[in-house]
């Protein structure tokens, strides 16, 4: 299955929408002709960002899983399941809710953050440095 392009614009104060692409969209809007679509409209989610991510990786992620001996992907796994909880995975296993950081907004991966800076040092007694407090952050 092909997937589904995302087109992005912004909403003036008059309520009028500037698509950032409009060529590619018209474009897409051909290959549909003749066929009933749906169309959803929504504030743009602003994702993680590049700083939050360095230091996630640099600095907690890779702390906890040389302290515990796990594969930083492992650490990076588990903590998204202990932040965000777990559901029953195909097979009955629990799987993180959220697998992967990369669709989390900015507010997002700021409480996953927040989350480990408190949650290490209460149940692994390791004291994570928060960003800034370090050249990785």
């Amino acid at each position: 299955m092909k997937p589904v392009p995302v087109f992005t614009g912004f909403v003036s104060a008059s309520g009028h929408l500037d698509i950032d692409d409009r060529p590619a969209l018209l474009g897409h809007l051909k290959t549909l002709a003749g066929r009933n679509v749906e169309m959803v409209v929504k504030p743009k989610r602003m994702q993680r960002t590049l700083n939050q991510s360095a230091y996630w990786w640099a600095v907690p992620v890779k702390m906890l899983a040389e302290e515990l001996g796990y594969t930083p992907s492992q650490m990076h796994y588990a903590l998204l399941g202990e932040c965000f909880g777990y559901q029953p995975g195909p097979m009955g296993q629990p799987v993180p809710v959220k697998p992967s950081s990369s669709d989390l907004s900015v507010e997002e991966f700021t409480h996953l953050i927040d989350w480990v800076l408190t949650w290490a040092p209460t149940e692994l007694r390791v004291t994570i440095p928060a960003p800034g407090e370090t050249e990785a952050a």
